[in-house]
């Protein structure tokens, strides 16, 4: 029986439990049909594409590389910089499509997504100070791909926060057992991550992880007025932070990679320091899990793909309060949702 197109959006959706856009899915769907996906998800929520921001740049690249692939003449010609930067909007329009389709697969939960984030962030640019527009990239396309990671892992209810949202970007409501994580998203804008040495990366992911963490510890334990109550209704989940970066192979390899039998990755070393010091706060400053995910390598342009890289660190229970039984029951999620072989380089 042939797979089932997504209803929503008119194309086919990932293979169930599949993480990367290059299994399978990428020699099953066109270019034009990725095309289609972004534009049908614009006008399911009721957002018109805006003249010359990113994402239309996008729109354009797969437009041009569905015309390489029907008339079978290569889309990248070259390995200067210019090709470089179209194999990398082919990339992760290639990958924003594929989010869509997993996250409006047939007989899903459509998510809620905020048109404030859409308006905000897709339709955005992530550096305006930028002044090649050609570098900028929308905002917000990481954490689409983060909630369809968590689809395809388990299926839940998926809500996706905008502007009026501060400290959580993204919720996720396991289907059964009610657990809910509560994700911060942090990410610096992609030309500026690709700049960046191993020093420098590690001081922009720092500075994140705690700016996340503070969200989320302002969200789940939220100051008291004067007459002692909440001055919000606090949020309950376990406490999730995330941080996107976009470095060359180069210094990913030295931030993932274990460089001694027994020694511990930077990342790992990096992660622990900064959950000590969260605790050292309090226990609702501590997060129950940091992912430091990249998603912009090096490029190799005869395949065009780009491995995700990821490390997942699970700190586990440490506060004793109800948000600590969340973690519990969406832990194993997380779990599933990284990349299967983070260690792998780009193919």
């Amino acid at each position: 029986m042939a797979q089932e197109l997504t209803p929503v959006l008119g194309v086919l959706p990932p293979a169930a439990g599949a993480l990367e856009p290059f299994e399978q899915w990428y020699e099953t769907v066109t270019p034009a049909e990725q095309k289609l996906a972004i534009e049908n998800f614009l006008k399911v929520e009721g957002v018109p594409l805006r003249a010359g921001c990113p994402l239309a740049r996008w729109l354009d690249v797969l437009e041009e590389a569905d015309h390489a692939h029907r008339n079978q003449t290569r889309f990248v010609t070259a390995m200067d910089d210019p090709n470089q930067r179209k194999a990398h909007d082919l990339i992760e329009a290639r990958r924003l499509a594929w989010s869509f389709c997993a996250l409006y697969a047939p007989g899903r939960r459509r998510p809620e997504v905020d048109r404030s984030f859409i308006t905000d962030q897709l339709l955005a640019a992530d550096d305006l100070g930028e002044p090649d527009p050609t570098l900028r990239m929308p905002g917000g396309t990481f954490i689409m791909h983060f909630a369809a990671r968590l689809q395809q892992a388990e299926e839940g209810r998926i809500r996706i926060c905008g502007a009026g949202s501060q400290g959580v970007d993204l919720i996720y409501r396991h289907p059964t057992n009610g657990g809910v994580a509560l994700i911060e998203h942090k990410e610096r804008a992609y030309y500026k991550s690709r700049h960046r040495d191993l020093e420098s990366l590690v001081r922009d992911v720092r500075s994140r992880v705690f700016a996340a963490a503070e969200g989320l510890q302002a969200v789940t334990n939220p100051p008291r007025g004067p007459d002692g109550n909440p001055v919000r209704t606090p949020l309950i989940g376990a406490r999730i932070v995330v941080v996107g970066t976009s470095p060359t192979n180069e210094v990913a390899r030295e931030f993932y990679d274990v460089r001694a039998p027994g020694d511990h990755s930077v990342m790992a070393k990096v992660m622990s320091r900064c959950e000590r010091e969260l605790a050292a706060r309090g226990p609702s400053y501590s997060p129950h899990a940091m992912l430091v995910f990249c998603m912009a390598h090096d490029i190799e342009p005869t395949t065009m793909v780009s491995a995700a890289l990821g490390r997942f660190i699970n700190f586990g229970l440490i506060g004793g309060d109800a948000c600590d039984e969340h973690w519990k029951l969406v832990g194993p999620v997380f779990q599933k949702s990284i990349p299967r072989d983070p260690a792998r380089p780009a193919s």
